[in-house]
């Protein structure tokens, strides 16, 4: 999202535009882009892996430039162009999100929206949603109108902090010949690569959302573009002398595998982890060919047709609208079809180019702020403030609108989870060990026990049950845990990049207490349709289940899951409330038809019906009848 001007090659010292960066970048975009609006582009989130080794390669390039024309580097200077690049469109960004959220949103949304605005306002959005603990691949953050603005925080504390770091690797060098201080600055941020590449796989498999959205955890693959300045030094003779058709076929088999990362990888990966680096080093080799001629890369041609052209010029534009674009079309719409989704993308690149042309580069090229460093600075802090004042006076006003009755009301009901959770009872990911003594409610000291397993959608009957239990002077045993049915073992969960091996021992342990406590009463559900095996194996492993619990328990009792809506149903409620002057059609009652679910519980009954005392039950005709919930 940086400048395609740069040297055409190292020894050159003019600059000279690079058409296939270009196009590279508007790549990048249109894998993200796609891949937000549900284009099938599934992997289209590298696209901002490519960004961030295009930021390293260009702003390294251009500082090493700058440093061996003038034996210094202008860091005011630097800060004052990224300022007038970035800072205006973004602020623009952040005024009409927060005007759209008051007309789309419901306040206490609109509150969670001005709290984005101002971290976002001070580049500081991807540390927000770290703290958070966002997880950006699982889609719950999907009605978050400036949840992309993470990796512009990434880049923009990258601005920062990279000039200074390469200005100080200079020094150290300053009276190196220059052979020698390109192998220090090349182990430098080889360096910085192999520790920051260390933490971003620690992070993925301990605490995803700090691999994700951390600056030290993304270092790595800024310092990948880096390295790919120096490589053409270092290894000059190689590069110099490397045939036409060797260059071809890495530049082919380069952007092959980036577009293939993009169609192929999928929400499911622990990402960004060792799948990053795929994306990441193809996009260094492509730079690398480009040192090349570009006529001599039939490859790279590709990228410098128009349209890629076109597209790479409005690119950060394009990336600032196009999210908030599509959040506001699933507001108004919770499932939009294909044409209303290629609307909304016709949408973006209007307001892309719009943005481009009226503010992005009538203010990046403007001669009084390329000519004064210190106007640039005025301009854009009091860019910065107006976006911030507008956070923090929608985030004043929506609090108040949010204590308004009809509105408490669908807030309060999104506190209402199962005391199973306050209480510790429902297991999390890693748990293995059951609590039967602090998770037994109702008559503690009655003859009758009902006990209730499975997994978070087991738990969300615990309220039902309790209350059967207290009216019924029954004792009430609650065991649940995240993502484990109980009805399978051991499966590999995408979450987790890995076999669930918690799931298989909390099993064991379920069972094991369920044989000896012989329960009159053991209700079993799950999210049937959810996890990740075959239909064989579910099978196998429901009748194996069943086999046992059944000659435990006196009477076991199964429970079909529950519809999934296709929206959040408090905040469409909300919404609708809110809106009322501008309420489309929005029965907030839409569910989405799970066929593997459907499947999957047709099996249970199946196989129920081997044991005379186990029955399968759907309650969903009492929430849903004739289909509308």
């Amino acid at each position: 999202m940086t400048d395609s001007t740069v040297p055409k090659t190292h020894h050159s010292a003019t600059i000279t535009f690079r058409p296939d960066i270009e196009g590279l970048r508007a790549i990048a975009i249109l894998l993200v882009v796609l891949y937000h609006g549900g284009f099938g582009v599934n992997g289209g989130y590298v696209g901002v892996d490519v960004f961030f080794v295009l930021s390293g390669y260009l702003i390294t390039l251009l500082l090493t430039q700058e440093f061996e024309r003038e034996r210094s580097i202008n860091l005011l200077a630097f800060f004052a162009k990224r300022i007038r690049r970035l800072v205006p469109a973004m602020g623009v960004l952040i005024v009409a999100v927060l005007i759209a959220s008051i007309i789309l949103m419901a306040p206490f949304e609109q509150r969670a929206t001005a709290n984005t605005a101002i971290s976002t306002a001070l580049y500081l959005s991807n540390l927000f949603f770290a703290h958070q603990a966002t997880d950006y691949l699982s889609g719950a953050e999907k009605n978050n109108p400036l949840l992309h603005t993470w990796s512009l925080g990434v880049e923009e504390q990258f601005y920062i902090f990279w000039p200074m770091f390469v200005f100080f690797i200079f020094l150290l060098s300053k009276n190196s010949g220059e052979k020698k201080r390109n192998r220090q600055l090349v182990i430098s941020f080889s360096a910085i690569f192999g520790i920051s590449f260390l933490a971003n796989i620690y992070f993925t498999y301990s605490f995803q959302p700090f691999a994700f959205f951390l600056p030290f955890s993304r270092a790595w693959e800024f310092s990948i573009g880096a390295v790919f300045v120096f490589v053409p030094r270092v290894l000059s003779n190689i590069i110099s002398h490397g045939s036409g058709l060797a260059w071809k076929m890495v530049a082919w088999a380069s952007l092959a595998l980036l577009l293939w990362c993009g169609f192929v990888y999928d929400e499911g990966l622990a990402f960004p982890g060792f799948y990053a680096l795929l994306p990441a080093m193809t996009t260094g080799l492509i730079l690398l060919a480009g040192e090349r001629s570009v006529s001599e890369v039939a490859p790279l041609k590709i990228l410098g047709i128009w349209p890629l052209q076109y597209i790479g010029k409005i690119s950060y534009s394009l990336y600032l609208w196009h999210w908030p674009v599509f959040v506001f079309l699933r507001m108004i719409n919770h499932n939009p079809d294909t044409q209303e989704r290629v609307f909304a993308l016709a949408v973006s690149f209007a307001l892309a180019h719009l943005s481009y042309q009226v503010i992005e580069k009538p203010i990046r090229f403007h001669s009084l702020l390329s000519q004064s460093r210190g106007y640039t600075y005025i301009v854009g802090l009091g860019i910065a403030a107006v976006a911030l004042t507008s956070g923090i006076l929608v985030r004043s006003t929506s609090a108040t609108w949010s204590m308004k009755d009809d509105q408490k009301k669908y807030q309060a009901v999104q506190l209402e989870i199962p005391t199973i959770y306050s209480d510790k009872c429902h297991a999390g990911f890693f748990d293995t060990s059951i609590d039967s003594e602090k998770c037994t409610y109702g008559a503690t000291s009655s003859g009758t026990t009902v006990m209730l397993i499975g997994d978070s959608h087991a738990a969300q009957w615990f309220p039902a049950l309790e209350a059967i239990a207290i009216e019924s002077n029954w004792e009430l045993v609650a065991l649940t845990k995240s993502a484990c049915p109980v009805v399978i073992g051991a499966y590999y969960y995408e979450r987790l990049n890995r076999e669930y091996v918690e799931c298989a021992t909390w099993r064991k342990e379920i069972i094991g207490y369920v044989k000896q406590r012989k329960p009159k009463i053991l209700v079993l559900s799950a999210y049937f349709g959810y996890y990740n095996v075959t239909g064989r194996e579910f099978k196998i492993g429901v009748a194996a289940t069943l086999e046992l619990l059944s000659r435990a328990a006196d009477t076991v009792i199964v429970i079909q899951d529950t519809p999934d809506p296709v929206m959040h149903v408090p905040n469409c409620l909300a919404r609708r409330s809110w809106r009322k002057w501008f309420n489309l059609e929005d029965p907030c009652n839409d569910i989405e038809s799970n066929g593997r679910s459907l499947a999957r519980y047709g099996d249970l009954e199946e196989i129920a019906r081997r044991f005379p005392n186990v029955q399968a039950v759907d309650l969903n005709s009492a929430f849903c009848p004739e289909g509308v919930c």
